[in-house]
């Protein structure tokens, strides 16, 4: 499995042996070991099924009746508890067919030393993929997409494709046991990659390994925390977006351009380079693969001609690469932190849980109620747009420090909601574009053919308002129609501005202004939090 001995495994880590190299003594620490691990196994397996709602087949380990502390220490308990069963488990079969080699077949100890390192050295991401789990399938996952990603684009390529064949790899083996599809196994995989990428970015930026106790909570957070967490439900949302690029895209008579093309012949000649200069211009990828990545993944189509129009704020953060990448990683950790906040916050409260609760505490005089129902709806939406902020910036990361684009290409993703002075800069600038194009191809040109202008403005968001509710099905929550009543009532809002200005001759703006749009974001956002 892993070559040892063999020249297609000269490169394999193999971890120090902690049992003897005499024949017998070996057999016997082996078969000790054996023993250990079946009683561990059981163990854990029998007090994992004792947890109310577990089964073999299902249930979940996030106990929605508990407060956060205690439900997210649980989850993370019965985490590490399947982690020590599935290494056990693999210890187990390895020491069985070491103790046949030796056995049977009068092999060297020395020839099966142990599977796995010690999993609380491991004091990086790589380190414990690398040398403290288990290299068994190591040449499967080069073969099927290690290799082929190198061939892609190069190292960085091989690290996805090796993470990307291991998911599907794992995700094929859990429904050969008869599990559902689930794509949170590929979802972990290959955050492992992004990991192990940043670590590689970190030691460039500053010419230092990842290493300590800071590496050791690292390496935590990507094995217990997205080991965990990592949720792919909204998987349906992801397709919705991604049909109407594809719409968009297969509309437009003269194809996808970017600034500065006149036709589909522009890119062609960038295309027709040789490789080497195609390369050297735009980084490891070729240009067409390059662009065909950059348009499939761009959401406010930032430098292509479907992004016309997009608002992109002023940069707020330093031009220069190694500032700018230090900015942005405090900004991922302040972020993170402010989300845990608000989120756990919310889950304190009484009868407030994932499924159920209300804003509106109806034991409190009508004034402080909706004090508190409008602090409560504030903390919503900061929780949101924090948590949007922290996955740009953990993707601007990526894409400035392991693929050298231009900070430039990452303006910031909105401008300061609270300077706005009214409902329709609040929509175009104050609040994140990722989406416009997406409602744009299902609701707003549709409405466009039907209703001209305000037909284009009620269809963007009405389809703003259903797609934001079928996310929240997805996520467990019943149908529920305030949602996209808010989303409608917004569009009232702004063509009553238009209306204004058609009338006064005056934009809306100012204090009042700001007073106007509080009233249809914060207040009758409320009914979107409820």
């Amino acid at each position: 499995m892993r070559g040892v001995g063999w020249d297609f495994g000269t490169y394999v880590p193999i971890p120090r042996s902690n049992r003897p190299a005499e024949r017998q003594a070996y057999i016997r620490a082996t078969i000790k070991d054996i023993v250990r691990n079946v009683l561990l196994v059981d163990v854990l397996d029998t007090a994992v099924k004792q947890v109310p709602g577990i089964t073999a087949t299902g249930g979940s380990i996030f106990l929605q009746e508990l407060p956060p502390l205690q439900r997210y220490a649980l989850s993370t308990i019965l985490h590490i508890s399947h982690g020590l069963m599935v290494y056990a488990g693999v210890c187990n079969v390895y020491d069985i067919t070491s103790l046949i080699g030796v056995v049977l077949f009068h092999q060297s100890p020395s020839l099966w030393p142990p599977i796995c390192g010690s999993l609380l050295e491991a004091r990086s991401l790589h380190g414990f993929w690398a040398k403290a789990w288990h290299q068994s399938f190591r040449y499967t996952f080069l073969t099927l997409g290690g290799f082929f990603g190198r061939w892609f684009a190069g190292s960085i390529g091989m690290v996805f494709g090796c993470f990307l064949a291991s998911g599907l790899f794992h995700e094929f083996g859990l429904i050969a046991a008869g599990k559902e599809l689930d794509m949170r196994v590929v979802v972990f995989f290959l955050l492992q990659a992004v990991g192990i990428l940043l670590e590689k970015a970190f030691s460039a930026l500053t010419g230092r390994k990842v290493g300590g106790w800071p590496g050791f909570l690292w390496t935590a957070v990507f094995i217990l925390g997205f080991g965990q967490i990592c949720t792919f439900d909204l998987t349906g949302l992801a397709a919705l977006a991604g049909c109407a690029k594809s719409i968009h895209f297969a509309v437009v008579p003269e194809g996808t351009l970017k600034l500065g093309e006149e036709d589909l012949w522009d890119s062609q000649e960038q295309a027709n380079k040789s490789p080497a200069e195609s390369i050297k211009q735009r980084g490891r990828f070729p240009s067409w693969l390059s662009d065909a990545i950059e348009v499939g993944i761009t959401a406010r189509g930032l430098g292509w001609k479907f992004g016309r129009g997009v608002h992109v704020p002023k940069a707020r953060r330093s031009s220069e690469r190694s500032a700018y990448l230090k900015r942005t990683a405090s900004s991922v950790i302040r972020t993170l932190l402010l989300v845990d906040l608000f989120d756990s916050f919310l889950e304190t409260l009484p009868g407030m849980t994932v499924q159920s609760g209300t804003i509106f505490f109806p034991d409190l005089p009508p004034i402080t109620r909706y004090l508190v129902s409008t602090l409560l709806h504030l903390c919503t939406g900061i929780t949101v747009i924090y948590g949007l902020e922290m996955w740009y910036d953990i993707a601007s990361l990526i894409g400035v420090g392991l693929f050298h684009q231009s900070p430039a290409l990452w303006p910031p993703m909105h401008d300061i909601p609270a300077r706005m002075t009214s409902l329709h800069e609040f929509w175009s600038k104050g609040w994140h574009q990722i989406l416009r194009d997406t409602f744009l191809v299902i609701g707003g040109y549709p409405g466009r053919w039907i209703a001209g202008d305000v037909g284009m403005l009620f269809g963007t968001f009405i389809a703003s308002g259903l797609f934001h509710e079928v996310g929240l099905y997805l996520g467990g929550a019943p149908f529920d129609a305030r949602v996209l009543f808010f989303f409608v009532s917004q569009a009232f809002g702004i063509l009553a501005e238009k209306l204004f200005k058609s009338v006064t001759g005056r934009s809306v703006g100012g204090w009042g202004g700001m007073l106007w749009a509080a009233i249809f974001v914060v207040g009758i956002g409320q009914m979107c939090s409820e």
